[in-house]
């Protein structure tokens, strides 16, 4: 049987609809009451909020991850509420009273505790388009953030329910962190968030790596892998640096990534608040997948 594999760049979900007239079980709601507060960890590379939730002496975990000032982050949910969670399980996941959303991408795992966890490689409390290149809108994601008071993982005629309380204020801390971030990049971030356009792929992501780079002994292996990179951009559109902010996986595929960027990839530079071409960055996720 032969094996596929395939290499995404700026992933956005693919949703599986409900067959239409689908049976729905009536759904266990199980609420998770906060445990601890909001704590903020702040890494040269990574912002990470996290929470227990439950029972104090073994609490049930929210973590929620960004590598720079985006709308979008990553989220690992871990409590024993998942243990029937595995690869085939379909997640839909909510944010508040928003529409739940199904999450194509959602992996099983396991904490240091033994608890189940899943986790998601890219989500959003304000979900953006297919195709589109994120631009922060501020009033808007704080509004969006302020109206949300929990996050639903919905599988397995399940809902498990971690109840953040609003989630304005932890973000606002998340954002002091992306910001310093950005400064380390040598960017000033509030310079930044007035520009009217962000560095734009002038040429197809899909072209930067494709599945002929995957790396053969990594094939070999069945060893995939999940990056999240930032390219640095210059005033002409040409990427000045790649760097990895936050990978899982073998360092083969890091280097290997940031190779054939750096080669391949072209953008439409950013454009200040004056509409000149400007210096600014890429953030993205590059998954390295495998299936039979």
């Amino acid at each position: 049987m032969s094996r596929k594999v395939a290499i995404t760049a700026m992933m956005a979900a693919v949703l599986h609809s409900l067959s239409a007239g689908q049976a729905i079980a009536a759904p266990k709601a199980i609420v998770l009451k906060p445990a601890t507060p909001w704590y903020m960890d702040w890494t040269p590379k990574t912002c990470t909020l996290y929470r227990g939730f439950g029972n104090p002496k073994r609490p049930d975990l929210l973590r929620i991850e960004r590598v720079g000032p985006t709308t979008e982050f990553q989220l690992i949910m871990t409590s024993d509420q998942f243990r029937s969670f595995d690869h085939t399980t379909r997640l839909r996941l909510q944010y508040g009273q928003g529409t739940p959303i199904e999450e194509d991408r959602a992996l099983p795992g396991k904490a240091k505790t033994g608890q189940s966890s899943i986790f998601i490689s890219t989500t959003a409390v304000m979900p953006f388009e297919e195709g589109q290149v994120e631009m922060i809108a501020p009033g808007t994601a704080i509004l969006r953030e302020a109206a949300t008071s929990s996050i639903s993982a919905l599988f397995n005629s399940r809902i498990v329910t971690f109840d953040t309380g609003k989630l304005d204020k932890p973000f606002a801390q998340m954002r002091k962190c992306t910001d310093d971030l950005v400064k380390t990049w040598g960017f000033d971030p509030e310079q930044q968030s007035r520009f009217v356009r962000r560095a734009e792929p002038a040429n197809s992501p899909a072209k930067w790596l494709t599945s002929n780079d995957y790396p053969r002994e990594m094939l070999a292996a069945g060893k995939q892998a999940i990056i999240k990179f930032r390219l640095n951009v210059d005033e002409r559109g040409a990427p000045t640096s790649c760097d990895i902010q936050r990978a899982f996986g073998d360092p083969v595929f890091d280097k290997l990534s940031c190779q054939a960027m750096m080669r391949r990839a072209r953008f439409l530079p950013a454009l200040d608040e004056n509409g000149r071409p400007a210096p600014s960055y890429f953030l993205s996720t590059i998954k390295f997948i495998m299936s039979l």
